[in-house]
C-alpha cells in the first residue's frame, strides 16, 4: 500500500500562512503563477517546483509526498507507483480489465 504524506491543503495552508497566496508565490519564485498548484495535485511530476515547496517548508520531498518520491531525494517514477498499485490486488485500470 503506498504511504501517505501531507494532504495537498495542508501544503498549500502552511505556504499561504509563511508566503501569502499561492499565485503570488509562484510568479516570486520565477514560475508560472499556476505552477505551485500543478505540483500540489500531483498530475504532474514537476521536480524543481516539489523541492521548492519543500524546501521553503524545512522538509524533504519524500516526508511530503512519499508516494513520488524516494528517501534519498529522487523522484519516483509512475513505473514504480503503477507497479506497488498492481501488486496491491487493486487494478490500475478496471477500464482496461473490462475490455479483456
Amino acid at each position: 500500500m503506498a504511504q501517505q504524506g501531507l494532504h495537498k491543503e495542508e501544503i498549500k495552508a502552511a505556504l499561504v500562512k509563511r508566503f501569502g497566496p499561492i499565485t503570488a508565490l509562484s510568479r516570486a519564485w520565477g514560475w508560472d503563477p499556476t505552477a505551485i498548484s500543478v505540483a500540489l495535485t500531483g498530475t504532474k511530476l514537476r521536480a524543481p517546483v516539489a523541492k521548492r515547496i519543500a524546501d521553503a517548508l524545512g522538509e524533504t520531498p519524500h516526508t511530503l509526498w512519499p508516494d513520488r518520491w524516494n528517501p534519498d531525494g529522487s523522484p519516483r517514477t509512475r513505473r514504480v507507483i503503477n507497479r506497488e498499485i498492481a501488486t496491491s490486488g487493486v487494478p490500475a485500470h478496471p477500464e482496461k480489465k473490462k475490455a479483456a
